[in-house]
């Protein structure tokens, strides 16, 4: 399954034969060993061990090592179930561009940075959306831990570029297929509460950003071209370089546009795009030699070289960074109720970690700003939702609808005279308004 944005995607996840089988399905070199994201060590798996291609397929399909089922209903039958979800972490282009041309230490710091970023956003993830439900129609839920394979792939689909040459373009990305289910309280495995998960998809995209331009910054990196939902670039990794290795992108957004529409409007219509006119992925040799030598046609070669040998230690100053971060919370409680009066966590996690994108600031953290922000008062609890989490309002917006509230009440006591209906009608006549805003 094929990420299509340079964001966090949530899918039903494809056939375990998909991600065990990396050299059978991507260019050149042999995608690295699959490896366990299990904290909590749940299902009997070791966390950080590497993926076995049987263990992963039983567990998958929701088989034990003896080949029962490990998930049951109340009546012990086994569930008919989605064995697995895919969250698919994208790294921006530019920093697929410097793992793609970077030399072999630099490219092992990448590699390693991105897999930081996807862990920290999967303990995220794990402490704030993965429950099992339970009961009648699952009607109650709980806390359970997340077990999921990582699979890093390094290039998209083979796509025609704007020279005529065709190649998959570097695409550094991580495949977390996490299995759906865990073990309950009560030493039983349930499935996934697949709602909360999905409904965290953009939240876990901001963590990631957030963890991953850390991560760049530590590496003597500076990012610019911050965007929506915490994206960024590398600083000196030119938009040009960006465009012309982001052709499986173009393709998608052509298709798209035909069907009048837009990855970011359409997300299920983009996944089908994206399937239906992917190229087969080929074998090649050296997936390296390919992309040198399109760059070095396309004159973008240099480019790349310069931003990467221009890297250094780069610091933030200190006092920049906790100024510009003050500033962004501040901003936030208007920002986030300009549209809505009522924000539920998920929101108020991803805006902080995305306001702090570019300022080397750790995700410890920001974890403590989403407490602090509700400790203070700038977002105030106003209720849970239906497994318990909590939504908040601003004072401002509590304070007007308060006002509301009371001009109501005043209102429906006032003794006043009735509006004829026939005369707003003539009044409108004359105006020359029509029907509807009559």
């Amino acid at each position: 399954m094929e990420a299509i944005a340079v964001v966090a995607t949530w899918n039903v996840a494809a056939s375990s034969a998909y991600y065990a089988r990396g050299a059978e399905y991507y260019l050149g070199e042999r995608e690295p060993d699959g490896v366990w994201y299990a904290p909590q060590g749940d299902l009997g798996r070791c966390d950080a061990a590497t993926v076995q291609r049987q263990e992963f397929a039983c567990l998958y399909e929701g088989l034990g090592e003896n080949g029962s089922s490990l998930v049951t209903n109340a009546g012990g039958k086994a569930d008919r179930r989605v064995p697995a979800f895919d969250l698919t972490f994208s790294a921006p282009r530019s920093v697929s561009l410097a793992w793609a041309f970077a030399d072999e230490d630099l490219r092992r710091n990448l590699e390693a940075a991105q897999q930081r970023a996807v862990r920290a956003t999967l303990a995220t993830i794990e402490r704030e959306a993965i429950y099992a439900r339970r009961g009648k129609d699952g009607a109650r839920v709980e806390k359970v831990a997340l077990t999921a394979a990582l699979f890093q792939h390094g290039e998209s689909r083979p796509a025609e570029h704007a020279d005529g040459r065709v190649f998959g373009d570097p695409n550094l990305h991580t495949h977390a297929v996490v299995l759906n289910m865990a073990t309950r309280a009560d030493g039983t495995v349930g499935a996934l509460h697949s709602t909360v998960l999905r409904d965290w998809k953009m939240a876990a995209g901001a963590v990631y950003h957030a963890a991953l331009a850390n991560e760049m910054t530590d590496l003597g990196f500076a990012v610019d071209r911050l965007g929506k939902n915490g994206t960024f670039e590398l600083a000196g990794v030119s938009d040009k370089a960006i465009t012309y290795f982001s052709a499986r992108r173009q393709e998608i957004e052509q298709e798209l546009a035909e069907a009048g529409t837009t990855s970011g409007s359409s997300a299920a219509l983009a996944s089908v795009v994206a399937k239906s006119t992917r190229h087969a992925k080929e074998r090649d040799t050296d997936r390296a030699t390919i992309w040198r030598e399109a760059a070095q046609s396309a004159g973008l070669d240099n480019d790349i070289r310069t931003a990467l040998g221009q890297r250094s230690a780069r610091e933030i100053v200190a006092g920049d960074a906790e100024r510009v971060f003050a500033e962004r919370l501040t901003a936030l409680p208007a920002e986030l109720t300009e549209h809505e009066s009522v924000i539920d966590r998920r929101e108020l996690v991803r805006s902080v970690h995305a306001a702090s994108v570019g300022l080397g600031l750790p995700l410890s953290r920001l974890d403590r700003e989403v407490d602090q922000l509700v400790a203070s008062g700038a977002f105030v609890e106003i209720g849970r939702d239906a497994i318990g989490q909590a939504r908040y309002s601003t004072p401002e917006m509590i304070a007007i609808e308060r006002d509301l509230v009371a001009t109501a009440s005043r209102l429906a006591e006032r003794q006043g005279a009735g509006i004829d209906p026939a005369d707003i009608k003539a009044r409108s006549a004359a105006h020359g308004l029509s029907a509807e805003q009559t």
